[in-house]
Parts: C-alpha cells; sequence; structure tokens
C-alpha cells in the first residue's frame, strides 16, 4: 500500500486544472452609469454585478471552458462576446444581429421626406465594450426601446 502513495501525489502534482479570473463592470451605454443586479455568465457559472456595477469571476476546473460571456438585465439588450487568446493575442467576438419592425402606416424617411419607409431594422444586442486587457471588460448595454 505504501508504493502507491508516492505515485498518487505526484499525479496531483500535474494535474490539468484551468484557472480562469474575469473582472469587470456593467454600465448604461447612453448614462454611463453603474447597473446593478445584471446577471453575467460564462459557461455554467453565473455572478450577479454589485450597486457598483461590478463583477468578479474565479473558476478553477478540470478543462478550460469557452470563454463566452452573457450579459443580461432586464429592460436592456443582452450582450454576447466570445473571447478568444492565442500566443498573448486576445479576439473579441461580439454577437450582433438585427430585427426587423415593420410599421402600422408607413412613415416619412427622416432622410428623405419624399420616401415612405414601411419599418426599420434594430439591434437585438448591445455591441459596446471597452477591454483594456482580456481579463478586465467594460460592458456597456443599451437599453430596450418600446420593446426592441
Amino acid at each position: 500500500m505504501s508504493r502507491f502513495i508516492p505515485i498518487l501525489l505526484f499525479v496531483g502534482l500535474f494535474s490539468c486544472d484551468c484557472s480562469l479570473t474575469q473582472y469587470g463592470k456593467v454600465l448604461d451605454a447612453e448614462t454611463k452609469q453603474p447597473i446593478e443586479g445584471a446577471k453575467i455568465s460564462i459557461s455554467k457559472w453565473t455572478e450577479t454585478t454589485s450597486e457598483t456595477g461590478e463583477f468578479e469571476f474565479t473558476i478553477t476546473t478540470n478543462i478550460c471552458p469557452d470563454r463566452i460571456v452573457l450579459v443580461e438585465m432586464e429592460g436592456y439588450k443582452p450582450f454576447k462576446m466570445e473571447i478568444r487568446t492565442e500566443n498573448n493575442q486576445h479576439q473579441y467576438l461580439v454577437e450582433s444581429d438585427y430585427g426587423y419592425h415593420e410599421y402600422n402606416e408607413p412613415i416619412s424617411s427622416n432622410f428623405n421626406p419624399k420616401i415612405k419607409e414601411q419599418g426599420s431594422y434594430f439591434d437585438l444586442y448591445s455591441t459596446k465594450f471597452e477591454a483594456p486587457n482580456p481579463d478586465s471588460i467594460v460592458f456597456l448595454l443599451t437599453k430596450n426601446v418600446n420593446g426592441m
């Protein structure tokens, strides 16, 4: 039995743990005020922002999760981003999609009053952020207007 103890300790020293730390802040895109209570998710882990809009993740697991960050708050458009790091280079892939709202009646265009518009496109996601480094990100959430 004593022959197995050094082997078990040796295996434990070389385990494949992954440690991920993510700091950040969630602000209203228009007012730049902090948003308290926003839900931040990375893979299966979730945190909520403080009254100052800040959050912090420290995740230790056997396998590094995809670094896909989802930010949600009622009354705001969600924000979704994947952070890829390779050779100390960081790529930020921000989710972007559009919806279309059809008007009850055609309205005059803001650009040319002679043109009647049948509807308009709108962003489904918030897309603005600031990232001084990949471990610290400021998300700027856009308010939903009339459910859009």
